[in-house]
This record gives structure tokens, C-alpha cells and sequence, in this order.
């Protein structure tokens, strides 16, 4: 639809290289509009709905939706904000770091929610001794996992380590599979191996 609009607005002259440009940068960009702009617009509607693990906290939610609006403006109209010349630019970049920083925010802001439903589903698994707080942590936060990985003593245990923070994340108990299943069982195994590769 691009390329055939951006051809009739050349008046049908050089259409191939027309549907080529416009498809490039249509490419170029697609990682920012529209999964950007929809992803801020999805949290403010999750702000605004509340959800088990996301209080309804409507000021925000709407905020997120007027923003991830009115950043989609001025990424679409960045030529006429910019008066088409130099400041068109700086403005699609102001357009892209606002939103990654406010989507930044929002993860930040529901993340420590999110932490706390973690802990309790591995709390009987940290109990039974399958993993410990240390892991638990290093799978949450940044600082932790990263001190987690540090200060492993050589590199094959570091590797090991990132092994074992991703066999903890994406164990069937985590995805709320907490019965004693052979999945649940082969999990809770691998992850005594890589501690073991871990040291």
C-alpha cells in the first residue's frame, strides 16, 4: 500500500525505484512504528483495565495511550513538524528515544510486581532446595544476574551460569506447572546439572 501510494504521488514516474525506496525504508523503520507506538498504546490499556498483576490505575493507562498517539503524530508528520528540511531528523529520533524511554519506564514500573509472583511460585522449589535465593535474584534483577554471572570463577562456569539463570526461567513450575510431572522432574535435573557445571 506504501509503495503504490508513494508511485501515485510521483505520478506514476520511475515506479519501480518508487516501490523499491519506499519498501526499504518502510523496512528500515518497522522495528519503531507501529509495534512502538501500539506497545505504548497496549500498556496504557492495561493501566486502565488493571489486570491480577497490574492494578487499574486509569491517570497512567490514559497517559500511556495519549503518548504512544501523539508520538505516532509526530513520527508521521515529522516532514511538516521539521518544515521538511534539516529538523525532520531530530525529530523522528525525539520521536523514538521518548517512547523507548517511557516503555522503559513502564517495564520498571511493573516489574517489581512481577518479581514478587516469580518468588512465590519457586518458593517451594527454593524451600526443597532445587534452587537457591542467589538464583531466584539472578534471574530477576540486573544487578543481580550479572553479579551471579561475574563471579563465577572461570568462563566455562560463567557459561554455565547463564545455562542455569535460563533452565530456572523457563522451567515448567515457573509456567505455573507446579505437579510433579516428568517435565517438572527433568527440569529440577538439569538444573542440578548445570549448577554443578556452574561450581
Amino acid at each position: 500500500m506504501y509503495a503504490a501510494n508513494s508511485t501515485a504521488r510521483a505520478f506514476g514516474t520511475d515506479p519501480v525505484g518508487q516501490a523499491v525506496q519506499m519498501s526499504f525504508t518502510r523496512i528500515a523503520v518497522s522495528f519503531v512504528s507501529p509495534p512502538l507506538f501500539s506497545a505504548l498504546v497496549c500498556t496504557g490499556v492495561i493501566y486502565i483495565i488493571g489486570t491480577a498483576a497490574q492494578p487499574r490505575r486509569i491517570g497512567r493507562g490514559l497517559a500511556f495511550v495519549l503518548l504512544g498517539m501523539i508520538l505516532h503524530f509526530t513520527w508521521d508528520d515529522a516532514t511538516g513538524l521539521g518544515m521538511g528540511g534539516i529538523l525532520t531528523f531530530p525529530v523522528m529520533i525525539g520521536s523514538i528515544v521518548l517512547g523507548f524511554t517511557m516503555l522503559t519506564i513502564a517495564f520498571r514500573r511493573a516489574a517489581p510486581r512481577e518479581y514478587e509472583f516469580v518468588r512465590d511460585i519457586l518458593a517451594p522449589e527454593v524451600e526443597a532446595g532445587t534452587v537457591t535465593d542467589a538464583e531466584v535474584d539472578g534471574i530477576l534483577e540486573n544487578k543481580a544476574r550479572k553479579a551471579f554471572v561475574k563471579s563465577a570463577p572461570h568462563h566455562t562456569s560463567r557459561r554455565a551460569r547463564k545455562h542455569l539463570r535460563r533452565a530456572i526461567s523457563t522451567s515448567p513450575t515457573i509456567r505455573g506447572k507446579a505437579a510433579d510431572t516428568e517435565a517438572v522432574r527433568h527440569s529440577r535435573s538439569e538444573v542440578e546439572r548445570l549448577r554443578v557445571k556452574a561450581g
